[in-house]
């Protein structure tokens, strides 16, 4: 899990994202400013993740093409679809990562979190919070999947400018807005139920993602004959 220092720092990051896309959405130079924030944040992104790895020759290489965007600012509004590509990559992913496991007989994705956070529960996952945590994976996937439609037609039927509040300033709200609010339904539902703190689902969330490390048998040295001091045959 994150440091605390490290969460801090990302949310002050998507909160001045959040403000900084704000303001520019109506602004006359909407396009070009759009598309600099949007490369930015991934490109700050990508660094973060590289410093992060020690990778810190290749992290300022990533960052070094900034430049570019502030001197080529007069052309970025033709390629305001730039925009749009990881948007829709996004939340296409997320959308993938869910309904994939709704696909046939194994358990939905969230149900592996429930069941990975209440591995200790007595008698498994009850059947009432299993069946529940399989609708509720439909229920982010359809998520994933309106964002993505709503996100194409305001894009080409609205305005960029209409697109732009909604991705860049509405769309993180409304899914933190959707996720506190299933949280305290879910307590109401099922008031019988042990439920685990929200940053509990979240390092369950990250552990599904870890590649469990092979284990590899310790090689150790071959008995001797008590009698003899030599080896076996």
């Amino acid at each position: 899990m994150p440091s605390t220092p490290k969460i801090i720092l990302a949310v002050t990051g998507a909160v001045v994202y959040i403000v900084l896309m704000y303001l520019s959405a109506g602004a006359p130079d909407a396009a070009a400013r759009t598309v600099v924030l949007t490369v930015l944040a991934w490109q700050g992104f990508a660094v973060a993740i590289l410093w992060g790895n020690k990778k810190r020759v290749l992290a300022l290489l990533m960052a070094a093409p900034a430049a570019l965007l502030f001197i080529y600012y007069d052309d970025l509004k033709h390629v305001e679809w730039l925009c749009l590509v990881p948007n829709i990559l996004v939340n296409a992913s997320l959308f993938m990562l869910f309904a994939r496991t709704l696909v046939g007989n194994k358990p939905a994705l969230i149900t592996q979190l429930a069941l990975k956070v209440h591995s200790q529960m007595p008698g498994g996952l009850p059947a009432p919070i299993r069946a529940y945590t399989r609708v509720l994976t439909y229920v982010w996937s359809a998520f994933f999947l309106l964002s993505i439609a709503a996100s194409l037609v305001l894009y080409f039927f609205v305005s960029f400018a209409a697109w732009s509040l909604f991705t860049n300033v509405y769309a993180l709200p409304i899914m933190l807005a959707v996720f506190v609010l299933e949280y305290l339904y879910r307590r109401l539902r099922f008031p019988w139920f042990e439920h685990v703190p929200i940053m509990a689902g979240i390092k369950a969330f990250t552990a599904l993602a870890e590649t469990p490390k092979p284990v590899v048998p310790h090689r150790s040295a071959q008995p001797t004959s008590p009698a003899s001091g030599t080896n076996p045959p």
